[in-house]
């Protein structure tokens, strides 16, 4: 009889629920990753109780994080397939592993998959009761991976679905990271005249270094936009605002406004 059966064979619960976890921490530490799917397994398994897996399964997710990169990924990868049958019953600890698989893939530079990964988390299923703030800040990073990308259709998305719930949001960083995606992508439609006035707004908001990118993308976006009034107000915001000065596209602004 193996450890993990042996464990299920105990009949008081909290007992039996230390043991589990004393036999994870055990795999977890010796990076154990077949032990570790074999953990999974026995979870999924019909005949562990729903009360015991779900928590199991909780601290499983939570504690992957400590495992080396690759085997982080591969376990994390093996416990999604596993549960995709019943994701249903298990969508918070399947939603964690997401999370810690896309924070993965993005350490490495792979956007597209760290997005596929966070896009798959389970926000509209009506299962839980989750925060705007929550969704709000999934919809955002799914956005900023793909701009990483310069996949601005696919960004557009995700930053429109922010837009239904960015006025429940209690978070200013997370606001803050809204109005950068969405000037982003103003830029990349071409829409310039939006883009310049959406940078204005964050030059004013954020610290440094950010301001400077922020004015500095302002500026060019205002160069960009089409001839008009408001392209004329912008401008001249711009030439007035004493921190433009320092930036490398000064000469161009101050040519542009006389």
């Amino acid at each position: 009889m193996t450890d993990l059966q042996s464990i299920a064979a105990i009949g008081d619960h909290k007992l039996k629920t230390d043991k589990y976890k004393a036999l994870l921490d055990d795999f977890i530490k010796g990076n154990k990753t077949k032990d570790l799917e074999s953990f999974v397994d026995h979870m999924l398994d019909e005949k562990t109780p729903l009360v015991v897996s779900r928590t199991m399964l909780q601290s499983f997710a939570t504690s992957i994080a400590n495992l080396p990169v690759e085997s982080r990924k591969e376990i994390a990868v093996y416990a999604l397939e596993k549960t995709q049958p019943r994701v249903v019953a298990f969508e918070e600890q399947v939603s964690i592993i997401r999370l810690d698989l896309a924070q993965v893939y993005e350490d490495q530079e792979d956007w597209i998959e760290a997005a596929k990964v966070l896009i798959a988390i389970p926000l509209e299923s009506g299962n839980r009761v989750l925060e705007p703030d929550y969704k709000v800040n999934i919809y955002i990073k799914i956005a900023q991976l793909y701009l990483e990308e310069e996949e601005s259709v696919d960004a557009e998305k995700y930053v429109n679905r922010a837009s239904e719930m960015i006025h429940q949001v209690k978070s200013d960083e997370l606001k803050l990271r809204y109005k950068v995606c969405f000037a982003r992508i103003m830029d990349y439609k071409r829409q310039f005249m939006k883009a310049a006035l959406r940078y204005y707004e964050l030059s004013q908001i954020v610290g440094e270094p950010g301001q400077w990118d922020a004015l500095q993308c302002s500026v060019i976006c205002a160069i960009l936009a089409s001839a008009g009034p408001q392209r004329s107000r912008i401008l001249a915001t711009l030439y007035k605002d004493e921190r433009t000065s320092k930036l490398e596209v000064h000469l161009i602004l101050e040519k542009m406004f006389f």
